[in-house]
């Protein structure tokens, strides 16, 4: 949605795409308590797509549609994207430490202890590709939580990491993307857990990656003691992060005010986010808009 917004109001079609058509089986089951475990095993098609129109209501002299396919990626990397087929299989288990629960007799209601962090391990691998160097291994590690700071407000993070294996010459539809953002008007407020300036595409890889995403909403504890502005009632959130792949680490800090409104019609959520990596540093504001689109 926002894509299409993005390409039709300012000729920026920032997201590229590709058609597949697939055949997928998955099962997941709580093992014991506080254990999860997923699997899948799929066969995909994938086809390259070409852009098929340049409507856009207020065209810009100075910009115009880019290419779907291929994308044009800094360091002479192209996402080329051919036709191709494999088959495509995952492994997941997750750990949450100290789960309570409580059980009724249709049904268990599992409750998460934020003493803990959340641990998910993931494997996805591609077989029996018609192309054998896109046959690849992936395994990747997560940890989350989020917990209460008292009247102090709420922190939360997420770290996570991962390497392949044959990983070389695989397409660029199985690196491993992140979350970035290039717009500055949004139809919902930044992800905590992605990356408000960073590129789409800069910094997808096939090789090891790390992402470190901290967070912590005040609440009122900040805003809420400013004479004028504690009956407002906006809340301050701080945001860090960081990405390490081959290239030179990209590091995020961000400043948002949220619950931005009146009365019970508090859509708006505005941020400033500093971006710097290999030498250069920039801001700029993001604002989103939430109306659950």
């Amino acid at each position: 949605m926002e894509n299409t917004l993005s390409s039709l109001l300012f000729e920026r079609n920032f997201a590229k795409f590709y058609e597949v058509d697939y055949a997928r089986a998955s099962y997941s089951e709580e093992l014991i308590n506080g254990l999860f475990a997923n699997a899948y095993v799929g066969y995909e098609r994938r086809q390259p797509l070409n852009n098929t129109t340049d409507q856009v209501f207020f065209s810009q002299s100075d910009v115009d549609y880019t290419s779907n396919n291929p994308l044009q990626l800094d360091n002479s990397r192209l996402a080329l994207i051919d036709e191709h087929e494999m088959v495509k299989v995952g492994l997941g288990l997750t750990i949450r430490p100290g789960q309570k629960f409580q059980s009724y007799p249709d049904q268990k209601y599992n409750i998460n202890n934020e003493k803990y962090p959340t641990i998910t391990l993931n494997y996805e691998g591609a077989l029996a590709s018609d192309n054998s160097n896109y046959d690849y291994h992936q395994f990747r590690a997560s940890l989350y939580q989020s917990f209460d700071m008292g009247n102090v407000g709420r922190s939360s993070y997420w770290v996570n990491g991962g390497t392949f294996i044959n990983g070389d010459g695989i397409s660029f539809l199985d690196y491993q993307h992140f979350n970035g953002n290039r717009l500055r008007y949004k139809l919902q407020a930044l992800n905590p857990y992605g990356f408000g300036l960073l590129n789409y595409y800069d910094y997808s890889t096939n090789n090891d990656y790390a992402q470190v995403h901290l967070q912590h909403d005040f609440k009122g504890f900040i805003l809420g003691k400013i004479p004028g502005l504690n009956k407002l009632n906006y809340d301050l959130i701080l945001s860090g992060k960081a990405l390490f792949t081959e290239r030179k680490p990209y590091f995020e800090a961000s400043a948002g005010i949220d619950n931005i409104g009146f009365g019970k019609f508090r859509p708006f959520r505005v941020d400033y986010v500093h971006s710097i990596t290999s030498g250069r540093s920039y801001g700029a504001f993001v604002v989103g808009i939430n109306f659950g689109l």
